[in-house]
């Protein structure tokens, strides 16, 4: 997320900022944006996507348009000395499509902390499931660990005076918590692999066992909007990039090589160990950790760890979707001529109006989705457009206007076709994991 622009407006013409990070502290800032909860639903997505081969395939192809495009962000915002993701889009397409980035980033980010309340509801219910009550039920089974309860008391009493902080800056340290909390459980993922035994397997019935084909292109795209999900910090590149010191896209260069070979490496080494670990059969519910047995202590670590990274992430989604959210609602007020609402609207009440009707509406859809998958495929079907359509956009324009010196006609066709193929990927990806997550839920198809 983008913690980055949280001490400067959202938008500004002015790029004076003075660098304060090193590209190793830029490498693992935006490691960690990278590498997030989507670190769980790996295993799952290999198998979706049918087997090792098919998914290892998959996620190196969008690697190849991921980075290119964070470098293009970059490239952009030197060009027009932007500060933040929308405001590159808005300067070089046009308001109406920098109005159209800032709508997916807010959508992106209410997505984001759907998915992070259903996944520490799932987390809350696997641990009380290792504890048994006096009768001999296991606590789950109680009224107060129900996630319906759950997941807005534990909302209410830990997220929610987050919201409230004028200055979020001090939940930074939840960087360092989402980063060791991601080793923590590829390492326990990979040593279960060698340790578990055939009675352990079979004490989580929860399975998918068949193995998927993918019979249509939108089934594919749908699983690949699971890694755009997975991969999605381009929100956050142009405010890291312009904090880097002695920044230039060389040099920026060297930090995108590094997280993509980090996330790759995290990623497919989850994904593998998990996959081959139950014998190609997954957890229903997509949540890797789901898979193994409640009373399995080192899973049980893992969970308590990634709740608490969890609490302290969602105030930083919720204030970066928030403000971008905001940013729309000012550009609609300017554009109707309500001056006296635009100057209220920086008022300290409003913004955590905001955020506590924010909250609210997340919570409420977070108890009545048991399943991370509904949220996940719209999410990753969004991410594709802020990883590659809006780039594409960008480089298009950059193109048209001279920006970028080419040197042979040869060339400056590649960048043309390079271009058209960003905007037209990303665009098929978010329709078709939108189109096929609707009528997945309407029973269309099976």
């Amino acid at each position: 997320m983008d913690e980055f622009a949280l001490k400067r407006p959202l938008l500004t013409n002015n790029l004076e900022v003075k660098g304060g990070y090193s590209l190793a502290s830029a490498t693992f800032v935006q490691t960690h944006n990278a590498i997030g909860m989507n670190i769980l639903l790996f295993p799952y997505t290999f198998w979706a996507f049918g087997g090792l081969w098919e998914a290892i395939v998959a996620e190196l192809v969008l690697i190849v348009f991921v980075g290119p495009s964070l470098l293009i962000m970059a490239h952009s915002a030197e060009v027009k000395q932007a500060l933040s993701y929308q405001d590159v889009v808005s300067h070089l397409c046009g308001p109406i499509l920098g109005f159209i980035s800032q709508l997916c980033i807010a959508l992106g980010g209410f997505g984001a902390c759907i998915a992070t309340l259903i996944y520490i509801g799932d987390q809350l219910v696997d641990l009380s499931s290792a504890f048994e009550t006096s009768d001999g039920s296991p606590l789950s089974e109680k009224w107060y660990f129900d996630r319906r309860f759950s997941i807005p008391v534990l909302a209410t009493v830990f997220i929610l005076p987050l919201l409230m902080l004028k200055n979020i800056g001090s939940l930074s340290y939840s960087s360092l918590i989402g980063f060791l909390s991601s080793l923590y459980i590829v390492g326990v993922i990979m040593a279960k692999y060698f340790v578990i035994d055939d009675d352990y397997l079979n004490c989580n019935t929860s399975f998918n066992t068949e193995r998927t084909c993918h019979t249509s292109w939108t089934q594919a795209a749908c699983s690949i909007s699971f890694i755009c999900a997975a991969y999605m910090c381009h929100i956050s590149a142009v405010s890291l990039y312009v904090e880097i010191n002695k920044r230039s896209v060389r040099r920026y260069a060297v930090v995108v090589v590094t997280v993509m070979s980090s996330c790759l490496i995290v990623y497919s080494v989850t994904g593998l160990f998990g996959y081959l670990t139950f014998n190609g059969r997954v957890c229903i519910s997509g949540d890797i950790l789901r898979s193994y047995c409640p009373r399995d202590i080192p899973i049980s670590i893992a969970r308590v760890m990634i709740v608490v990274s969890l609490i302290t992430l969602y105030p930083i989604i919720c204030y970066n979707g928030r403000l971008a959210l905001d940013s729309t609602i000012i550009e609609l007020f300017a554009v109707l001529k309500f001056k006296s609402v635009i100057i209220e609207s920086r008022h300290i009440l409003r913004a955590r109006m905001e955020s506590t009707t924010w909250f609210c509406l997340s919570v409420g859809i977070a108890i009545f989705i048991p399943d991370i998958l509904k949220v996940m495929g719209p999410m990753g079907g969004v991410a594709a457009l802020y990883m590659l359509t809006f780039p594409g956009l960008c480089l298009l324009n950059m193109m048209l206007d001279n920006l970028i010196e080419v040197s042979s006609d040869l060339l400056r066709l590649f960048l043309y076709l390079v271009a058209g193929v960003y905007i037209a990927i990303g665009c098929y990806i978010c329709g078709s994991s939108v189109t096929y997550s609707i009528m997945s839920e309407t029973h269309l198809i099976s």
